[in-house]
């Protein structure tokens, strides 16, 4: 088969991730299909070289209505078997049976993360008219693969779940040389509390500075690493961080490199991930890996994803927050605990048995 796949948003988060990940174990375990990437000349490089990997340049922007028609032509010059988009965003037409990865639905679930109307009618109009098009859907959990058919009404056979995986990357790293060079590299002290994300409003940062500015006040004598980009839509977390004088307390490294990301996992105390809502949650996933204790709100997907390998928590319970981050810091023996829980929690996942079911996918709507 010639297998098209869309790697334009190799650079993102999230879906970015997605592709690499999936993209290198494809070329692991799949020798005999022939995969055209589709990506940006700028970033053509992010994405690994494989004997039957072909990268075909495109101009194409993702959101550009106009210049979707520009990307029919792109993808009938490649004469495609099958076309697998990691993101929602369809060219009108497809020129070949097609599969489409949905992350998550949170702008219908949580319509703050997308605060325009016009953003939100494009988004929800975007992914139904990608769901009524392709031949299969994979969902990165049972929670999304419920949201699509509450949203959406797709019919349930036509979707399948298939997890992610933390990255073998992300792993317990025992050298303090290599842990103490990227701490230098972002200006951080131990110890810390970890959180990686964002300030959009499902990540909960709000309730998470209030937990700690709880903890601060009974002489808590961590700081709190809030790793993900900047947001100017989002400003409220920044605000309660001056609003209780944390400032120093508080750090906000901004971008971090995927590279380092498994060194910080390391060195924090513990990852606290108290998202409203998530389509899957891969920063538990990934700290469990590196062996660091999580506490984990019970919402949505994680609890499938973290099962009892983490301490959990209600997202909108703030007391109930800082005491669970209290006892993880406090309790070595509960910290041993989900520290043995989460190595093997972690290890039930894995990019490997994610492109063996993904490739089940290709070969099932091929016939």
């Amino acid at each position: 088969m010639r297998i098209g796949f869309d790697a334009r948003m190799i650079e993102w988060g999230g879906v970015g991730t997605y592709s690499k990940n999936l993209l290198k174990a494809l070329s692991g375990i799949d020798a005999q299909n022939e995969y055209v990437l589709f990506c940006y000349p700028e970033t053509a490089e992010l994405i690994l070289e494989a004997p039957n990997f072909t990268k075909k340049l495109v101009k194409q922007p993702v959101f550009s209505l106009f210049r979707q028609f520009g990307w029919i032509n792109d993808l009938k010059e490649a004469n495609l078997d099958i076309f697998h988009s990691p993101h929602f965003v369809f060219p009108p037409v497809i020129p070949c049976p097609s599969v489409v990865t949905i992350h998550d639905l949170i702008p219908l679930i949580i319509p703050a993360v997308m605060p325009s109307r016009g953003d939100r009618f494009y988004y929800k109009r975007a992914n139904r008219s990608a769901l009524e098009k392709v031949k299969g859907i994979i969902a990165v959990s049972e929670c999304t693969k419920r949201d699509i058919i509450r949203f959406f009404g797709t019919p349930e056979e036509k979707i399948r779940v298939i997890y992610e995986a933390a990255a073998p990357e992300f792993r317990e790293i025992k050298d303090e040389s290599l842990l103490k060079i990227v701490l230098d590299k972002y200006g951080l002290q131990r110890p810390f509390i970890l959180n990686v994300g964002n300030p959009k409003p499902h990540k909960n940062w709000v309730g998470l500075l209030k937990a700690f500015a709880g903890l601060k006040k009974k002489g808590f004598d961590h700081k709190l690493v809030l790793i993900g980009p900047e947001d100017p839509r989002f400003l409220e977390p920044k605000s309660l961080v001056e609003q209780f004088g944390m400032e120093k307390d508080v750090l906000f490294p901004g971008f971090v490199e995927k590279e380092d990301l498994p060194m910080l996992y390391n060195a924090a105390d513990v990852l606290v991930f108290p998202s409203f809502y998530e389509g899957f949650g891969l920063p538990p996933l990934e700290a469990m890996a590196c062996g660091t204790p999580v506490v984990c709100s019970n919402a949505a997907s994680l609890l499938e994803v973290a099962g009892d390998a983490v301490l959990m928590v209600d997202p909108n319970d703030v007391r109930g927050l800082a005491a669970a981050i209290s006892d993880v810091i406090s309790d070595e023996s509960l910290r041993k605990s989900l520290k043995e829980k989460g190595l093997a929690r972690a290890a039930q996942f894995s990019w490997q048995r994610t492109a063996e079911q993904t490739l089940e996918i290709y070969n099932g709507i091929s016939k």
